[in-house]
């Protein structure tokens, strides 16, 4: 029977370990800190204008709703929001009979914000929203007004406006 040299063992020996995958060096871990900002972020877009006319004999003066605007939140409050909106009384026209409406899409139905002239404070458009997103909801505004209580001597515009808020 014949062994193999010396140097056949010693290069079987090395070519083996070679052929082996290396150790990985470790480390007791790094740690990494992740930090969630606590998010809410309401955006409202214009609307279009509302025109309102009347036909003979009739006082009230109305026009189609506007459904242009769009309403988006994120957010991730522990405890669902609900969102409300005004007119402040800063931004009513004086001595004008108009009353201006609001809704929005899965919300809490139409709001009046304006009741002939005056601001009626705010006025929850949509509640208990948990954390997460509302995406694209349409705001409609609708409004309406009487010959008699708004008066003018040529087409003319008063504008409002509509403040959003959030509230926990």
């Amino acid at each position: 029977m014949r062994t193999a040299p010396a140097a056949v063992w010693t290069f079987l020996a090395l070519a083996a370990a070679l052929a082996r995958p290396a150790a990985a060096a470790t480390s007791g871990g790094a740690p990494i800190s992740v930090t969630i900002q606590s998010i809410d972020v309401l955006s409202v877009t214009d609307s279009g204008p509302l025109n309102l006319q009347a036909s003979a004999g009739s006082n009230v003066l109305s026009g189609p709703a506007d459904s242009s605007a769009r309403l988006n939140l994120s957010h991730n409050s522990a405890t669902a929001l609900r969102i409300t909106a005004e007119v402040l009384p800063a931004d009513d026209p004086p001595s004008q009979d108009i009353t201006l409406t609001v809704s929005v899409a899965g919300g809490s139905g139409q709001k009046t914000l304006v009741l002939s002239g005056g601001a009626q404070g705010p006025q929850e458009v949509y509640s208990s929203i948990p954390a997460g997103v509302l995406t694209d909801k349409a705001v409609t505004y609708t409004a309406s007004c009487t010959a008699s209580g708004t008066k003018v001597s040529a087409a003319t515009s008063f504008d409002f406006v509509v403040t959003f808020t959030t509230l926990n």
